[in-house]
């Protein structure tokens, strides 16, 4: 009997300590919101990584930090410049974070490109890490996005960018670098001055029709800059390349406002290529010169049936812009009448032919 009662003594020990080391396991706590009553509410745990599922580069925010909290302590153990290269961008009054690693991997819609440029234009710190962003990119979809969003934010950060692009010798990479600043905000003198020396050294067609299109809006320019970038221009009115003579023609109309320029144009509405005589004619819209000279050109290309539709078209554009007597815009209208006349049973006669 005394054996049996050792035994029992001896089991009923273990039995105890057992007890007592489940209690004061570490899943205690855990086994305890388990088994805690439906109606008890559990405070939910943090989520660490929403942030990185989230298929949008933006992410509401409520709080005044951009950092999860989950992550505070892990950063503030962080030197300053770490914590800053990790800390995403908040776009103030609206709740929303940026993460420029994610940044435009798929097409951004509008709200959120316009967002997006604000927050560029109001955080040069964010703008530099997109710069970064884009100089390390290797997929071309996603540079031309990012080219877009850079160059809507300009500033001469991203003027820099783009002519180190446009002088990098890549044909890929000028390109981008002539639409970035393309996209730039008029007036730049930087932009300008770039856009001088390529007229002054290209020759390429391609490389001149997108150099000519970063002056397209060009903003306030100084009365000696602006004489410089027209002449330049004028010069291409004469380009072997169409496409270039008539881009020309639209920038003059937009860097002329003296009137010193209008032969040029005038020019224009003889050339061989229709597009270029349609590209003359709508320079020519809202002209500052109302000369003899303009009005007789105009009515010359209008009267000719055989201009085509288009170029017809601009010069009753321009023409209107003009104060036209009353015997005058009775017959603008009886010829746009018939031109548009004439289109519609071409188009009606094309659609015919299709169905047959």
């Amino acid at each position: 009997m005394s054996m049996s009662l050792q035994v029992a003594t001896i089991s009923g020990l273990c039995a105890l300590v057992v007890t007592a080391w489940l209690w004061l396991s570490p899943d205690t706590a855990r086994r305890s919101l388990e088994s805690a009553p439906a109606d008890k509410e559990v405070a939910p745990a943090a989520d660490t990584g929403s942030a990185g599922l989230s298929a949008s580069p933006f992410a509401l925010s409520t709080q005044s930090s951009t950092l999860i909290d989950g992550e505070a302590a892990e950063q503030a153990s962080k030197p300053d410049d770490a914590r800053e290269r990790d800390v995403e961008s908040v776009l103030p009054g609206a709740g929303i974070t940026l993460d420029v690693s994610r940044l435009a991997g798929t097409v951004i819609g509008d709200e959120d490109f316009d967002a997006t440029v604000a927050l560029l234009r109001a955080d040069p710190a964010l703008l530099q890490r997109l710069i970064d962003e884009f100089r390390q990119e290797q997929d071309p979809d996603r540079r031309h996005r990012l080219m877009k969003l850079l160059g809507h934010a300009g500033g001469a950060d991203v003027t820099l960018l783009a002519s180190e692009l446009v002088y990098s010798g890549d044909d890929a990479s000028r390109e981008l670098g002539l639409q970035m600043l393309q996209r730039a905000q008029p007036g730049s003198a930087e932009v300008q001055q770039i856009a001088s020396e390529l007229l002054a050294t290209e020759i390429e067609p391609r490389v001149l029709v997108n150099t000519l299109a970063t002056l397209a809006r060009p903003g306030t320019v100084n009365t000696e800059n602006q004489a410089l970038l027209a002449d330049q221009v004028a010069v291409m009115a004469s380009h072997p390349d169409d496409g270039v003579r008539g881009i020309s023609l639209d920038i003059l109309s937009r860097l002329s406002t003296d009137g010193r320029d209008t032969p040029v144009l005038l020019a224009g509405l003889t050339d061989a290529s229709e597009r270029v005589r349609e590209a003359a004619a709508y320079a020519l819209v809202g002209h500052e010169e109302d000369s003899v000279a303009v009005r007789s050109s105009l009515w010359q290309m209008l009267r000719d049936s055989g201009q085509g539709f288009s170029p017809r078209s601009a010069a009753i554009l321009a023409l209107r812009s003009l104060t036209l007597s009353e015997e005058e815009q009775g017959e603008l209208e009886l010829i746009e009448r018939q031109l548009y006349n004439s289109k519609r049973q071409q188009s009606a006669a094309g659609a015919r032919a299709v169905t047959q």
